[in-house]
């Protein structure tokens, strides 16, 4: 098969894979190889407080089945949503023969944390040994096909449509950007996947005997949050963070920190930076609730969040929808529009 045929047949069974953790949250990619198994990498999953699964056909909640931090392989199961779906879409198999030196491959994925995409190469060696924190891999593939952290977990098939390999890691060089986030710059090459030979016999013993790994659970908060989230949405511990972060600064008067998760389209609806601190300089904002949240598409939620701002002697109950997108893995405030009038506090 051709690369664009392969990319149209395999693009519905791959997922971006979102682990919201205590210290914040990381995301990678993965794919189906039943109608509920999900595989990707150890490191995506790793001391997850809770997991969700994005792609073309919706999103639901994860649940680890398996997971070997020494060979970075992980296996989550989709749960059906409430309508009894858990949206799955092409179901991958592995490669019956083990990849060889020149094999053609693509790499499919969320390259940092934005929407799908495929990369192709070759592969370059077939016995690399790379080092990952606090342990060494042996016997991984070198691909020449470019990878970027977000795609870690996801496929690397041959030009068959067959997986040779799980994305495990990419050589990179890393700046930040005038907001202070992480940019990473791929070293062209130098990129890794734990081969099929690894990652079958692994996931493969999980789907048949599953090995559930418990959740991470975090020490309670020092202060009480900004931000009660009444959401059910898959993505709502996620989103509850986003919302907190920023609503916690507007409480704090911290309008830098505000601004910064207030996406392009944001700051142009804001009215620029100057105009945004102008309009809530001095006022208060209290009972803030998350109601609930929707997905668009796979970079695009919407949000009701309804609050009181009190500004002088006037306090008003605002009810607002925002759209909130992904960027490089984060989530930020795209745009906003009122539900209905502000009402007065009562």
């Amino acid at each position: 098969m051709t690369g664009d045929q392969i990319y149209a047949l395999e693009r519905t069974g791959v997922v971006r894979v979102q682990a919201t953790t205590c210290d914040g949250s990381g995301s990678g990619s993965g794919y189906f190889i039943s109608d509920r198994m999900v595989v990707t990498a150890a490191h995506v999953v790793e001391g997850a407080t809770a997991v969700s699964l994005r792609g073309d056909h919706g999103v639901v909640r994860g649940t680890i089945v398996g997971l070997d931090k020494a060979k970075d392989v992980a296996l989550v199961r989709a749960e059906p949503d409430s309508q009894g779906s858990v949206n799955n879409g092409f179901v991958f198999t592995f490669a019956p023969v083990p990849a060889k030196v020149g094999t053609e491959l693509h790499v499919l994925g969320y390259p940092l944390g934005h929407q799908l995409s495929m990369s192709s190469g070759t592969v370059t060696s077939t016995d690399a040994r790379i080092d990952v924190e606090d342990r060494s891999i042996a016997g991984v593939l070198q691909l020449d096909a470019a990878s970027v952290p977000g795609n870690s977990g996801g496929p690397v098939v041959d030009r068959f449509g067959q997986v040779i390999g799980s994305v495990e890691a990419a050589a990179v060089s890393a700046q930040r950007d005038s907001l202070g986030q992480p940019i990473y710059i791929p070293q062209p090459g130098i990129n890794y996947a734990v081969p099929s030979s690894i990652v079958a016999p692994a996931v493969w013993s999980w789907k048949a005997d599953p090995r559930p790994v418990p959740f991470a659970t975090c020490a309670a908060p020092s202060e009480p949050p900004v931000v009660t989230v009444k959401s059910s949405h898959v993505e709502a511990p996620i989103l509850g963070r986003m919302f907190e972060a920023y609503f916690g600064a507007m409480v704090a008067e911290d309008y830098e920190s505000a601004w910064q998760l207030l996406s392009p389209a944001a700051h142009t609806q804001a009215g620029g930076y100057d105009a945004f601190t102008s309009l809530y300089a001095g006022t208060t904002f209290a009972t803030v609730v998350f109601e609930k949240a929707l997905m668009t598409d796979v970079l695009t939620d919407t949000a009701d969040v309804s609050y009181r701002l009190t500004k002088g002697s006037a306090c008003r109950v605002h009810h607002v929808k925002y759209t909130l997108r992904l960027d490089a893995g984060h989530w930020r405030i795209e745009g906003w529009t009122d539900i209905d009038k502000a009402k007065a506090c009562t």
